[in-house]
């Protein structure tokens, strides 16, 4: 009994702390986040490109490279085409639904009343460490910056929070 008692103590040990230090491993990180590395650190010289790197491979590490090392192409690609909606203050900045073209061009739909909104440009950019979609209004100056990124389930966050994508073709 206390033999069992022991094995069983051991095995919900291992296994919490396998848990608790739960990662991706760094060499999966280093050669995951190699294009985001490239495309945000290369013209930083000697420390701060080592310093920005081991950010995100840190970052990574305690998420997923999808989470943290996600490129400015590789987000404008997700995002094209598409209608994009989130909740709290960026969905009133931009009118509620945002549709994202893959010419490059956002037109911005007020779901209440279905009338159109601003129209501009978009694009995906490097901002405050991370990335950020860039939008460009044409008749009005309410140009809007808002932080976008990867969760740990690959959806697509904005403002740290989900965001709603469906298809816009057609």
């Amino acid at each position: 009994m206390r033999h069992a008692m022991t094995v069983l103590a051991a095995i919900g040990a291992t296994l919490l702390a396998g848990a608790a230090g739960a990662t991706t491993p760094a060499a999966t990180c280093r050669q995951d986040c190699a294009p985001r590395v490239e495309e945000q650190c290369r013209d930083l010289p000697g420390s701060a490109f080592r310093r920005c790197r081991r950010t995100l491979v840190r970052a990574c590490r305690k998420t997923s490279p999808a989470a943290a090392c996600t490129t400015t192409r590789e987000m404008t690609d997700a995002l094209a085409n598409r209608f994009v909606s989130f909740d709290g203050l960026g969905a009133s900045a931009v009118g509620g639904l945002l549709k994202l073209c893959g010419d490059g061009r956002f037109a911005t739909v007020d779901v209440e009343s279905a009338d159109p909104g601003s129209a501009g440009s978009w694009r995906v950019v490097i901002g405050n460490g991370g990335l950020a979609l860039d939008l460009r209004a044409e008749q009005i100056s309410a140009d809007a910056r808002f932080a976008i990124g990867r969760d740990d389930q690959d959806a697509i966050v904005v403002d740290g929070r989900p965001a709603d994508t469906r298809d816009a073709r057609g």
